[in-house]
């Protein structure tokens, strides 16, 4: 009798052991697939972030394309009113400066 007591115990302990190991294993997987879902989603949101600061740095670089365009010489003064009009601060947060340079021959640097 006490060999079969024995033989159930290290049965049930077997069992124990066993089911643990099981439920865990699911466990950690599941914490690993759930990890990788949040890793997916935050990086999506940083990828839509992204993506919109670039459309917003191409639609206030396309406005000044416009102005170019629809000027055959734009002068300092019209540059500073245009840059003042976009009034970049307030609707194009984290532009820290618009500008565009001249291209000077060698007789034209004074």
């Amino acid at each position: 009798m006490d060999y079969l007591k024995r033989k159930i115990y290290l049965l049930i302990f077997i069992i124990g052991v066993v089911s643990t190991l099981i439920v865990g294993m699911y466990d950690y997987n599941h914490n690993i697939k759930k990890r990788e879902m949040r890793l997916d989603a935050i990086s999506q949101i940083i990828i839509q972030q992204i993506q919109n600061r670039m459309d917003t740095y191409r639609e206030v670089l396309y406005a000044g394309l416009g102005l170019f365009e629809a000027s055959s010489n734009v002068s300092k003064q019209e540059w500073n009113i245009f840059t003042n009009q976009l009034q970049i601060k307030k609707y194009f947060p984290g532009i820290q400066g618009l500008g565009y340079s001249v291209v000077l021959r060698g007789d034209e640097l004074q």
